[in-house]
């Protein structure tokens, strides 16, 4: 994920990322999270995160890979 900007509707709680290729901006839905995004974080080793404004939980967020 590196290079990848991360943002999300906090009312349906779309996750996307956006990449630049070229010239070209690339945004591609990454995931539909079942809860309200209140912000992203990332620590210290570069490992990136997501709040849950609803429950209050916090996620790591993983690349699995898939395209």
């Amino acid at each position: 994920m590196q290079g990848l900007y991360l943002y999300a509707d906090y009312c349906n709680g779309k996750i996307w990322g956006l990449r630049r290729a070229g010239n070209v901006w690339q945004s591609r839905l990454l995931y539909d999270a079942p809860f309200t995004i209140a912000t992203f974080g990332e620590d210290q080793t570069g490992e990136s995160y997501v709040a849950d404004h609803s429950g209050g939980v916090v996620y790591r967020i993983t690349d699995t890979g898939a395209q």
